[in-house]
């Protein structure tokens, strides 16, 4: 499980291939666990000291919103490759990314896209390659006829 978490990091940037179902939703998995951990000890921090006022935030919180927001901007590239991938890995063309940022649409875009990262993966068969099987099994038994007669 863990193994998915650090193929999500080392892979950051290839936007190429695919990512199967359980490296995408692992992946997320962490995040959410980590982001959870940063916002309770923002709030940990906050009730320790008994202040929620911005004029005296306790240093613990500061620091935890600052490590939360680091963390969050780190996400943003590696979250656009592994979507990618699934997509990719689903069947989908990796252009439906784009369909949060269209206006009034990207509720439903994003919904999409969720849903496509649900789809299991797709197996395709490039024609070329049964026509490239079915070439070398013809020539084989017309090998086999030949030595036959």
């Amino acid at each position: 499980m863990f193994e998915y978490y650090a193929d999500f990091w080392k892979n950051y940037v290839n936007f190429t291939g695919t990512a199967s179902r359980s490296q995408y939703w692992y992946a997320y998995l962490w995040n959410a666990i980590i982001i959870a951990l940063l916002v309770a000890a923002m709030l940990g921090g906050a009730l320790v000291t008994g202040s929620f006022s911005e004029s005296s935030a306790p240093i613990p919180s500061i620091i935890a919103i600052v490590i939360l927001g680091l963390f969050l901007i780190a996400l943003i590239i590696p979250n656009l490759s592994i979507t990618i991938r699934r997509l990719r890995d689903g069947g989908f063309h990796w252009a439906f990314i784009f369909l949060g940022l269209i206006p009034y649409v990207g509720i439903f875009g994003s919904f999409v896209i969720f849903i496509f990262t649900l789809m299991p993966t797709k197996v395709v068969v490039r024609q070329t390659e049964v026509i490239k099987v079915y070439e070398v099994q013809q020539a084989n038994s017309d090998d086999e006829n030949l030595d036959g007669k």
